[in-house]
């Protein structure tokens, strides 16, 4: 059986690739389960790229990487199960996306990188990946090398007080979430790596809609903004949106990586050379200077959260773990008992960024950031779509009328009134709401 047959419609290897004469994708590990129960995703059946096939892909992967002005890795639990974490979606019989080696949960937060990992930290030290939008909480780009700056954690962190996991229709942090905003209004290349993508009506996946929908439509740039190069889809099993893809890759994360870096003249970061704790004696022996609070912190110190669902709480570090983390006792509701949480050793003196939103003891905590931040970034076409004030002298354009296909895989992802321009749908995980309004 061929990826054809797969429910999924649309080109097999994405519409760069429509009539290039490629062998379809080869079935490897059948399976009649939904890869993602109760979501909007496909069967778990597994399939991989002929050698000739995946050595095309990634050629012109690394021919639109090297054209893109802002290229963003989407990544989700595919990424780092060759690390030895466990995913939802691998449920095939001699599944390939399954880890090899599963850890228990309680060894996740000591894991290393995987070597795709690596391969896109390499891709960032070079300039040709520009942001990255991160679904996992395990803090594996850090560990890589990668600057606690570069990551959005979109769905929390097992590694940032501040930052929390983020459960099934929770909100997302406000700050984040414009962040996330303003690289989906940038990105004109997404790469969507190991996730199913089943939760188009969740927020997140709009990072992969908007410029996948972007390379398709014909339409003036003030209404949705200069077209984009699109969206490549690198995982083994089919999602939804692989209709709207510009390249579809079936193959496993770590291999193609390996490949597109090799392709685009990188070599990968050594894994025993990267090294993102910091020499925990001699800065805990430290003498005291005027630092952040985070970068501050030592056992037995005290500070205060200034963003996230904690915020106000106050945080003890009690500990060094032996990757050289933070263990921290976080004090929680009035009459609860306190909770551990973990700061990871990125933080800690390593100059990869702005700290945690950590405040030291009895500092005025500011307002938390909102979506007004976002405005200064935006063009004119991109506030119109999201129906927030344009630019003084500017037009007030209606986003496009949008086809069956299109409101199908965008489902969800604006709210939007009979007259004017659409609304911003809440910021909220796991979420499915209609489109557009009758």
């Amino acid at each position: 059986m061929a990826a054809e047959g797969a429910r999924s419609s649309g080109p097999p290897h994405g519409a760069l690739l429509r009539g290039a004469g490629l062998a379809p994708a080869r079935l490897v590990a059948a399976c009649a389960e939904e890869a993602r129960p109760g979501f909007a995703s496909e069967r778990a059946d597994e399939f991989l790229d002929t050698p000739a096939s995946l050595a095309a892909k990634v050629e012109v992967l690394a021919r639109l990487m090297r054209q893109s002005r802002h290229c963003v890795a989407y990544t989700g639990a595919g990424l780092s199960t060759a690390a030895g974490i466990g995913d939802y979606a691998s449920r095939a019989a001699g599944s390939l996306g399954a880890p090899a080696d599963p850890r228990p949960e309680r060894d996740w937060p000591a894991l290393q990188p995987t070597a795709g990992h690596r391969a896109l930290e390499a891709m960032r030290a070079a300039g040709l990946l520009h942001g990255w939008v991160q679904q996992n909480h395990d803090g594996l780009p850090q560990r890589a090398g990668v600057p606690q700056a570069f990551v959005n954690e979109i769905h929390g962190s097992w590694f940032d007080p501040a930052n929390p996991t983020v459960g099934f229709g929770e909100p997302l942090r406000e700050d984040l979430f414009a962040a996330l905003l303003a690289e989906e209004l940038k990105c004109d290349l997404c790469l969507a790596l190991g996730t199913s993508l089943c939760d188009t009506p969740s927020t997140a996946d709009r990072i992969a809609v908007t410029p996948a929908l972007r390379s398709h439509w014909e339409t003036p740039a003030e209404q949705i903004g200069e077209k984009a190069l699109g969206l490549a889809v690198v995982s083994l099993q089919r999602t939804r949106l692989d209709p709207l893809a510009a390249v579809r890759v079936y193959a496993p994360l770590d291999e193609v990586l390996e490949a597109l870096a090799t392709a685009l003249g990188l070599a990968l970061p050594d894994a025993d050379a990267v090294d993102t704790a910091p020499d925990v004696a001699a800065f805990d022996a430290a003498p005291g200077a005027a630092a952040d609070a985070a970068t501050r912190l030592r056992p037995g110190d005290e500070a205060v959260v200034a963003a996230g669902p904690d915020r106000g709480n106050v945080l003890r570090a009690v500990r060094r773990t032996q990757l050289g983390d933070l263990e921290l006792s976080l004090a929680g509701a009035p009459g609860s008992p306190p909770r551990r949480a973990l700061l990871g050793s990125w933080w800690l003196g390593r100059g990869s960024g702005p700290p945690p939103a950590l405040l030291p003891p009895g500092a005025e905590v500011p307002p938390q950031r909102t979506l007004a931040s976002l405005l200064p970034l935006l063009p004119p076409w991109a506030a119109a779509a999201l129906g927030l004030p344009c630019a003084a002298g500017s037009a007030r354009r209606s986003p496009v009328e949008l086809g069956p296909d299109a409101g199908l895989a965008v489902e969800g992802l604006w709210e939007a009134t009979p007259f004017g321009a659409p609304k911003l749908a809440p910021a909220t995980r796991g979420k499915r709401r209609k489109l557009w309004t009758p």
